[in-house]
Protein backbone atom coordinates (compact mmCIF):
# COMPACT_ATOMS: atom_id res chain seq x y z
CA UNK A 1 0.00 0.00 0.00
CA UNK A 2 1.65 3.24 -1.13
CA UNK A 3 -0.64 6.05 -0.09
CA UNK A 4 -4.22 6.77 0.88
CA UNK A 5 -6.34 9.77 0.16
CA UNK A 6 -9.78 10.63 1.33
CA UNK A 7 -12.32 12.15 -1.01
CA UNK A 8 -15.88 13.06 0.06
CA UNK A 9 -17.52 10.12 1.76
CA UNK A 10 -15.41 7.62 -0.11
CA UNK A 11 -11.88 6.39 0.45
CA UNK A 12 -9.67 5.36 -2.42
CA UNK A 13 -6.89 2.91 -1.70
CA UNK A 14 -4.14 2.63 -4.25
CA UNK A 15 -2.67 -0.82 -4.41
CA UNK A 16 -0.26 -2.06 -7.04
CA UNK A 17 -1.26 0.82 -9.34
CA UNK A 18 -4.91 -0.32 -9.29
CA UNK A 19 -7.64 1.43 -7.30
CA UNK A 20 -10.29 -0.35 -5.28
CA UNK A 21 -13.25 1.49 -3.74
CA UNK A 22 -13.86 0.93 -0.05
CA UNK A 23 -16.77 2.97 1.29
CA UNK A 24 -20.53 3.24 1.57
CA UNK A 25 -23.39 2.72 -0.85
CA UNK A 26 -27.06 3.52 -0.60
CA UNK A 27 -29.38 0.81 0.63
CA UNK A 28 -32.31 -0.51 -1.38
CA UNK A 29 -35.31 1.80 -1.79
CA UNK A 30 -33.51 4.73 -0.25
CA UNK A 31 -32.74 2.82 2.96
CA UNK A 32 -29.75 3.30 5.23
CA UNK A 33 -26.30 3.12 3.79
CA UNK A 34 -24.64 -0.29 3.73
CA UNK A 35 -21.00 -1.30 3.68
CA UNK A 36 -19.75 -1.62 0.13
CA UNK A 37 -18.07 -4.97 -0.53
CA UNK A 38 -14.31 -4.76 -0.24
CA UNK A 39 -12.25 -5.73 -3.23
CA UNK A 40 -8.78 -7.05 -2.74
CA UNK A 41 -6.52 -9.00 -5.11
CA UNK A 42 -3.89 -11.19 -3.39
CA UNK A 43 -4.27 -9.36 -0.06
CA UNK A 44 -6.57 -9.70 3.00
CA UNK A 45 -8.11 -6.51 4.32
CA UNK A 46 -8.76 -6.51 8.08
CA UNK A 47 -11.60 -4.57 9.62
CA UNK A 48 -11.09 -2.47 12.72
CA UNK A 49 -12.82 -5.12 14.82
CA UNK A 50 -10.54 -7.81 13.48
CA UNK A 51 -7.47 -5.76 14.35
CA UNK A 52 -8.74 -5.29 17.93
CA UNK A 53 -9.14 -9.03 18.37
CA UNK A 54 -5.66 -9.68 17.04
CA UNK A 55 -4.19 -7.09 19.42
CA UNK A 56 -6.03 -8.63 22.36
CA UNK A 57 -4.79 -12.12 21.54
CA UNK A 58 -1.23 -10.90 21.13
CA UNK A 59 -1.43 -9.08 24.48
CA UNK A 60 -2.67 -12.22 26.24
CA UNK A 61 0.10 -14.27 24.68
CA UNK A 62 2.74 -11.75 25.76
CA UNK A 63 1.41 -11.63 29.33
CA UNK A 64 1.33 -15.42 29.54
CA UNK A 65 4.89 -15.56 28.31
CA UNK A 66 5.98 -12.97 30.84
CA UNK A 67 4.27 -14.88 33.67
CA UNK A 68 5.98 -18.09 32.63
CA UNK A 69 9.31 -16.32 32.50
CA UNK A 70 8.82 -14.92 36.01
CA UNK A 71 7.79 -18.34 37.35
CA UNK A 72 10.86 -19.90 35.80
CA UNK A 73 13.06 -17.33 37.58
CA UNK A 74 11.97 -18.32 41.11
CA UNK A 75 15.01 -19.30 43.19
CA UNK A 76 15.19 -21.25 46.45
CA UNK A 77 18.06 -20.29 48.73
CA UNK A 78 18.90 -22.63 51.63
CA UNK A 79 20.82 -21.07 54.52
CA UNK A 80 22.78 -22.80 57.27
CA UNK A 81 20.75 -23.89 60.29
CA UNK A 82 20.00 -21.06 62.70
CA UNK A 83 21.69 -21.25 66.05
CA UNK A 84 19.46 -20.71 69.09
CA UNK A 85 21.79 -18.39 71.03
CA UNK A 86 20.27 -15.11 69.84
CA UNK A 87 22.92 -14.21 67.24
CA UNK A 88 21.62 -12.20 64.26
CA UNK A 89 21.99 -13.66 60.75
CA UNK A 90 21.94 -11.17 57.86
CA UNK A 91 20.35 -11.94 54.48
CA UNK A 92 20.14 -9.95 51.24
CA UNK A 93 17.13 -10.57 49.01
CA UNK A 94 16.29 -10.08 45.36
CA UNK A 95 13.02 -10.42 43.48
CA UNK A 96 11.73 -14.00 43.09
CA UNK A 97 13.94 -15.43 45.85
CA UNK A 98 12.68 -17.76 48.60
CA UNK A 99 15.00 -17.97 51.63
CA UNK A 100 14.86 -21.00 53.98
CA UNK A 101 16.41 -20.99 57.47
CA UNK A 102 16.23 -24.44 59.16
CA UNK A 103 16.10 -24.97 62.91
CA UNK A 104 17.02 -28.23 64.66
CA UNK A 105 15.60 -28.74 68.17
CA UNK A 106 16.80 -31.65 70.31
CA UNK A 107 14.37 -31.24 73.23
CA UNK A 108 11.02 -29.77 74.23
CA UNK A 109 11.01 -26.04 74.86
CA UNK A 110 10.03 -22.50 73.93
CA UNK A 111 11.36 -21.07 70.67
CA UNK A 112 11.35 -17.37 69.79
CA UNK A 113 12.38 -16.33 66.28
CA UNK A 114 12.78 -12.60 65.65
CA UNK A 115 12.84 -11.08 62.16
CA UNK A 116 13.70 -7.44 61.37
CA UNK A 117 13.83 -5.40 58.15
CA UNK A 118 13.84 -1.86 56.77
CA UNK A 119 11.97 -2.98 53.64
CA UNK A 120 8.24 -2.32 53.36
CA UNK A 121 5.93 -5.32 52.98
CA UNK A 122 8.14 -8.40 53.42
CA UNK A 123 6.27 -11.71 54.00
CA UNK A 124 7.64 -14.45 56.28
CA UNK A 125 6.35 -17.85 57.44
CA UNK A 126 7.13 -20.40 60.14
CA UNK A 127 6.98 -23.98 58.79
CA UNK A 128 7.08 -27.47 60.24
CA UNK A 129 9.30 -30.29 58.96
CA UNK A 130 6.84 -31.00 56.11
CA UNK A 131 6.95 -27.31 55.05
CA UNK A 132 3.40 -26.73 56.23
CA UNK A 133 2.94 -23.09 57.33
CA UNK A 134 1.99 -22.52 60.97
CA UNK A 135 2.04 -18.74 61.04
CA UNK A 136 2.40 -15.78 58.64
CA UNK A 137 4.24 -12.57 59.46
CA UNK A 138 4.30 -9.34 57.42
CA UNK A 139 6.82 -6.57 58.17
CA UNK A 140 6.57 -2.95 57.01
CA UNK A 141 9.88 -1.25 57.69
CA UNK A 142 11.63 1.75 56.20
CA UNK A 143 15.06 3.35 56.39
CA UNK A 144 15.59 4.62 59.92
CA UNK A 145 12.54 2.75 61.26
CA UNK A 146 12.92 -1.04 60.95
CA UNK A 147 9.92 -3.24 61.60
CA UNK A 148 10.30 -6.26 63.89
CA UNK A 149 8.16 -9.35 64.36
CA UNK A 150 8.36 -12.55 66.43
CA UNK A 151 7.38 -16.18 65.98
CA UNK A 152 6.85 -17.76 69.42
CA UNK A 153 6.10 -21.48 69.82
CA UNK A 154 6.30 -24.26 72.39
CA UNK A 155 7.71 -27.13 70.35
CA UNK A 156 8.59 -30.81 70.39
CA UNK A 157 12.04 -31.91 69.21
CA UNK A 158 12.37 -31.84 65.43
CA UNK A 159 13.12 -29.76 62.35
CA UNK A 160 11.45 -26.42 61.62
CA UNK A 161 11.91 -23.60 59.10
CA UNK A 162 11.67 -19.84 58.87
CA UNK A 163 10.95 -18.81 55.28
CA UNK A 164 11.03 -15.50 53.47
CA UNK A 165 8.41 -15.69 50.72
CA UNK A 166 9.91 -13.99 47.69
CA UNK A 167 7.90 -11.97 45.19
CA UNK A 168 8.51 -10.08 41.95
CA UNK A 169 8.87 -6.66 43.59
CA UNK A 170 10.89 -6.54 46.78
CA UNK A 171 14.64 -6.37 47.14
CA UNK A 172 16.80 -5.35 50.06
CA UNK A 173 17.84 -7.13 53.24
CA UNK A 174 16.63 -8.43 56.58
CA UNK A 175 18.04 -10.23 59.60
CA UNK A 176 16.83 -13.10 61.76
CA UNK A 177 17.77 -14.68 65.10
CA UNK A 178 16.47 -17.50 67.29
CA UNK A 179 16.36 -18.06 71.06
CA UNK A 180 15.44 -21.43 72.56
CA UNK A 181 14.66 -22.21 76.19
CA UNK A 182 14.41 -25.93 77.07
CA UNK A 183 11.61 -26.89 79.48
CA UNK A 184 11.24 -29.73 81.95
CA UNK A 185 9.01 -32.39 80.47
CA UNK A 186 8.28 -35.83 81.96
CA UNK A 187 5.92 -36.91 79.21
CA UNK A 188 6.66 -40.28 77.61
CA UNK A 189 5.62 -40.86 74.01
CA UNK A 190 2.59 -39.24 72.37
CA UNK A 191 0.30 -39.11 75.41
CA UNK A 192 -2.28 -36.94 73.60
CA UNK A 193 -2.86 -39.29 70.66
CA UNK A 194 -6.07 -41.37 70.65
CA UNK A 195 -6.33 -41.12 74.43
CA UNK A 196 -3.28 -43.31 74.97
CA UNK A 197 -2.46 -42.20 78.50
CA UNK A 198 0.73 -41.87 80.48
CA UNK A 199 0.30 -43.48 83.94
CA UNK A 200 0.80 -41.25 87.00
CA UNK A 201 2.48 -42.29 90.24
CA UNK A 202 0.85 -41.52 93.56
CA UNK A 203 2.49 -38.44 95.10
CA UNK A 204 4.92 -37.79 92.19
CA UNK A 205 4.67 -34.44 90.41
CA UNK A 206 4.78 -34.44 86.61
CA UNK A 207 6.04 -31.57 84.48
CA UNK A 208 4.48 -31.32 81.04
CA UNK A 209 4.32 -28.95 78.08
CA UNK A 210 1.42 -28.45 75.69
CA UNK A 211 3.18 -28.02 72.36
CA UNK A 212 2.20 -26.71 68.94
CA UNK A 213 0.50 -29.29 66.74
CA UNK A 214 -0.89 -31.51 69.51
CA UNK A 215 -4.44 -31.63 70.88
CA UNK A 216 -3.50 -32.22 74.50
CA UNK A 217 -1.82 -34.51 77.05
CA UNK A 218 -3.59 -37.46 78.70
CA UNK A 219 -2.68 -39.16 81.98
CA UNK A 220 -4.22 -42.00 83.99
CA UNK A 221 -4.25 -43.49 87.47
CA UNK A 222 -6.00 -46.43 89.13
CA UNK A 223 -7.60 -46.66 92.59
CA UNK A 224 -7.74 -50.14 94.12
CA UNK A 225 -10.57 -49.13 96.48
CA UNK A 226 -12.68 -46.13 97.36
CA UNK A 227 -10.20 -43.41 98.25
CA UNK A 228 -9.87 -39.74 99.06
CA UNK A 229 -8.15 -38.05 96.11
CA UNK A 230 -6.05 -34.88 96.35
CA UNK A 231 -5.46 -33.45 92.86
CA UNK A 232 -3.20 -30.48 92.14
CA UNK A 233 -2.60 -28.87 88.73
CA UNK A 234 -0.89 -25.57 87.97
CA UNK A 235 -0.53 -23.72 84.67
CA UNK A 236 2.75 -21.84 84.24
CA UNK A 237 1.57 -19.49 81.50
CA UNK A 238 -0.84 -16.56 81.33
CA UNK A 239 -3.10 -18.23 78.76
CA UNK A 240 -5.99 -20.57 79.52
CA UNK A 241 -5.20 -24.24 80.01
CA UNK A 242 -7.98 -26.67 80.94
CA UNK A 243 -8.33 -30.03 82.64
CA UNK A 244 -11.07 -32.62 82.01
CA UNK A 245 -11.42 -35.69 84.27
CA UNK A 246 -12.97 -38.94 82.94
CA UNK A 247 -13.97 -42.18 84.61
CA UNK A 248 -12.89 -45.64 83.42
CA UNK A 249 -15.48 -45.63 80.63
CA UNK A 250 -14.16 -42.29 79.33
CA UNK A 251 -17.31 -40.52 80.52
CA UNK A 252 -16.61 -36.92 81.47
CA UNK A 253 -16.88 -36.20 85.18
CA UNK A 254 -16.01 -32.49 85.19
CA UNK A 255 -13.88 -29.83 83.47
CA UNK A 256 -11.75 -27.21 85.19
CA UNK A 257 -11.23 -24.04 83.10
CA UNK A 258 -8.63 -22.28 85.25
CA UNK A 259 -5.49 -24.17 86.25
CA UNK A 260 -3.64 -21.36 88.01
CA UNK A 261 -3.25 -22.98 91.42
CA UNK A 262 -6.05 -25.52 90.96
CA UNK A 263 -6.57 -27.92 93.90
CA UNK A 264 -9.43 -30.40 94.34
CA UNK A 265 -10.22 -33.00 96.99
CA UNK A 266 -12.94 -35.61 96.57
CA UNK A 267 -13.79 -39.23 97.32
CA UNK A 268 -13.66 -41.56 94.33
CA UNK A 269 -14.67 -45.17 93.84
CA UNK A 270 -12.25 -47.89 92.84
CA UNK A 271 -11.36 -47.94 89.17
CA UNK A 272 -9.40 -46.21 86.44
CA UNK A 273 -9.45 -42.45 85.83
CA UNK A 274 -8.12 -40.24 83.05
CA UNK A 275 -6.93 -36.63 83.07
CA UNK A 276 -6.74 -34.61 79.86
CA UNK A 277 -4.92 -31.26 79.73
CA UNK A 278 -5.42 -28.98 76.73
CA UNK A 279 -5.79 -25.35 75.67
CA UNK A 280 -3.09 -22.68 75.43
CA UNK A 281 0.38 -23.96 74.64
CA UNK A 282 2.98 -23.94 77.40
CA UNK A 283 4.21 -25.70 80.56
CA UNK A 284 2.23 -27.03 83.51
CA UNK A 285 2.66 -29.33 86.55
CA UNK A 286 0.35 -32.10 87.70
CA UNK A 287 0.20 -34.27 90.84
CA UNK A 288 -2.26 -36.51 92.62
CA UNK A 289 -2.18 -38.09 96.07
CA UNK A 290 -4.38 -40.81 97.48
CA UNK A 291 -5.54 -40.72 101.10
CA UNK A 292 -6.86 -43.55 103.20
Amino acid sequence: MQDAVEKGFRRVVKLDKKCYNVGKRKGAAGGAEEDEPMKCRGMQVWTAMGRKWICALLTIALLAGAGTALADETVRIDHAALTTDGVWVEAAIKAQEYHYFPLELAEVGKLTVRVQTTVDGLPFQFLDADLRPWQDLYLYGCIGAPDTGDFVFYLEPGTYYVRYNGDSVHAGDFRVKAIFSPLACDEIGESGEDFSAMPLTDGAAVSGVLTEGEDGDVYSFVLDAERELHLVCNSEIEGQQMLTVYDGDMVEMYTQYDLHGFVREEKLEAGAYYLRLYGAKGPYTLRYEVGK
